[in-house]
């Protein structure tokens, strides 16, 4: 079974790439291009020196074949037992423009847009060996789309929508249909909608800097492009750049844009574009990414090799549109004062209660929730001591995160009868001296101790109501556990937290203006929750909460999950969410979030997949 799974999060690092917005890394053995080089060299080479490539046009319309091959390779230097995993999926991939339409933006207010779309379906085989001459085979079909909306006054995406599944045949044969529901064949399945931050300025990517903003392109040429980091934050990673002499690829004169970096010597990068004067899409593009590792010992070493390449399918596989697209503004350029509201119109904005979590707001009592978050933290303050003692050691104690879970009683027809929890994470970011300190004691005795976060869960049961009690409902509220714990919370110097956050009840509101939303996790206009199982009352799948950092997370299963179908869940700071199900457990899953600093709509995420998905816990 561990094979098995090498080979998911294999398909998880292939398919990732494909809808990366970066190249690739590559280090190590050439032999891994001959194949490459022998395609390269069915082409003839050009004579042309510049390229520059024509603006976009709507209705611009390209097909690729595409390419994609990963191998993954681990190996006990001194046993001689080795893991060897390989992915080759073929298809095609097509790429189109579209004329103005209108779209959305995060505060639902509608812009004329261009939209960009990325089309990639084809097929998959995976291939596994070891020391032992076992091998595994298997075979299935990939389906990809990414669309982004790009609003032509701003020049930038404010509405982006990304969509994948992926099928494997045979796996229930091989680790037994019983492990996958009685299924032979897994399916994974999603849809990522995710609205950028409008306030904030676009930074163009790689592509866009090195020939989409209308560069000539001379052979010869070189420099370094600087692009953020999606590993280590704050951190600019430069990308060194040189237009070499290109091809004749299907009747297009082509320059080669070659682009390599290196990562602290482990993540080794290489993007080729070949760009053409007569085409406003590149005619060919390749990503390559590598990695090796090696243990101080030296007994254990592996590597991985990713590439995604495209290359134009024929030479009428590309379509020139009518007209050229006007923009109103410049690509990376702040859009125009007043061109995106600051906040939603139907936000509402209060203070922090008691400095430490935010408030129900207005109307609370007609909103889907029963325990404000005023009403959990007072109660937590009052009855909890280890609260108490944390909160008197700690003046900046501030709520990191809460989830609100509901779990109703089916039947009681006054709908109130059930079990409601605040699960609370109150945090401390510790100084630079008490990191310090410590780091000291853990030097010392090879104890880490500081208790930086206090979690405690506030209760409420709601009995329903009998003849005996007059139909008065029975309340009771407690503590369902508490304790400390020594991991940091949001850093303050990286993060600013505001004064006024998002009411909860402003944030159900804001949800229920999404149809999508309102369709999947409303009924009779409040929020749908579990059905009462004494059993586990405390069922998490079903949850609605606010986070001061990395909203979005969701645990290894949720990660595996959300790369296999080349889909990674986006994060935020500040947010109001709601989780609908749980892929891990019923196969389907459906998200929701609203940012809390100005009420706008950031991202909704819909998974599915087979009963498989539980063999992987």
């Amino acid at each position: 079974m561990k094979n098995i799974g090498l080979a998911l999060v294999a398909i998880a690092l292939i398919f990732n790439l494909t809808l990366a917005s970066m190249g690739g890394l590559r280090i190590g053995d050439d032999s891994l291009f001959s194949e490459e080089q022998e395609r390269e060299e069915s082409f003839e080479n050009s004579n042309i020196t510049t390229a520059l490539a024509p603006p976009l046009r709507h209705r611009d319309f390209i097909t690729y074949d595409s390419r994609i091959y990963g191998i993954w390779y681990g190996e006990n230097t001194t046993t001689g037992e080795y893991d060897q995993i390989e992915i080759i999926a073929d298809g095609e991939t097509t790429e189109r423009i579209s004329d103005i339409e209108g779209k959305l933006d995060g505060f639902f207010r509608l812009h004329d847009c261009v939209s960009k779309e990325v089309f990639t379906v084809g097929t998959i085989t995976l291939s596994y060996t070891n020391e032992t001459g076992d091998s595994i085979t298997l075979t299935g079909t990939m389906d990809m789309q990414r669309k982004e909306h790009w609003d032509i006054v701003a020049v930038k995406p404010i509405a982006i929508t990304n969509y994948a599944n992926i099928t494997i045949d045979g796996l229930g044969s091989l680790i037994g249909a019983d492990n996958m529901g009685g299924a032979d064949q897994m399916f994974f399945g999603g849809k990522i909608r995710s609205w950028p931050m409008l306030e904030e300025e676009y930074i163009p990517n790689l592509d866009e800097e090195l020939y989409s903003q209308g560069q000539e392109l001379e052979v010869g040429t070189m420099g370094i492009v600087q692009q953020p980091s999606e590993q280590i934050a704050e951190w600019m990673v430069p990308y060194d750049w040189e237009v070499e002499q290109g091809l004749i690829i299907h009747g297009y004169d082509t320059v080669k844009i070659n682009v390599t970096s290196n990562m602290f010597d482990y993540l080794f990068y290489q993007k080729e574009l070949w760009i053409s004067s007569d085409m406003s899409f590149p005619v060919r593009v390749k990503d390559v990414i590598n990695t090796s590792y090696e243990s101080e010992d030296s007994t254990y070493y592996q590597y991985m090799t990713m590439e995604n390449e495209r290359t134009l399918k024929d030479s009428g596989s590309y379509k020139q549109g009518s007209t050229e697209v006007v923009w109103k503004g410049t690509l990376g350029e702040p859009a125009p004062q007043g061109h995106f509201l600051l906040q939603s119109p139907l936000a509402e904005f209060q203070p922090w209660y008691d400095n430490m979590m935010p408030v129900g707001g207005s109307n609370f009592e007609d909103s889907s929730f029963d325990i404000s978050p005023e009403e959990a933290i007072e109660f937590a303050m009052n009855n909890s001591q280890v609260l108490q003692d944390f909160a008197a050691n700690y003046s900046d104690a501030t709520l990191d995160w809460g989830n609100y879970n509901a779990t109703k009683d089916a039947l009681d027809p006054e709908g109130k009868a059930g079990v409601y929890y605040w699960n609370l994470s109150i945090g401390h970011e510790p100084t630079d001296e008490e990191r310090a300190e410590a780091y000291e004691q853990y030097e010392e005795t090879g104890e880490y101790y500081a208790p930086w976060k206090c979690r405690i869960t506030v209760k409420k049961v709601v009995e329903r109501a009998t003849l005996d009690n007059n139909f008065d409902p029975t309340t009771v509220m407690s503590i369902d556990y508490e304790y400390l714990y020594n991991q940091s919370s949001i850093s303050t110097n990286k993060y600013h937290y505001p004064d006024n956050i998002l009411t909860m009840t402003s944030s159900e509101n804001i949800m229920k203006q999404d149809s999508e939303t309102y369709e999947r996790c409303f009924e009779d206009d409040e929020l749908i929750w579990n059905t009462f199982n004494e059993a586990i009352p405390n069922e998490e799948y079903i949850q609605y909460g606010v986070s001061t950092g990395d909203a979005g997370e969701g645990g290894q299963l949720m990660d595996i999950f959300s790369m296999v179908i080349g889909l990674s869940a986006p994060t935020f700071d500040f947010t109001w969410s709601h989780l609908k199900g749980w892929v891990g457990q019923d196969g389907k899953e459906y998200s929701v979030n609203v940012d809390a600093e100005n009420g706008q709509m950031v991202a909704t995420m819909y998974m599915e997949g087979t009963d498989f998905m539980k063999f992987l816990q």
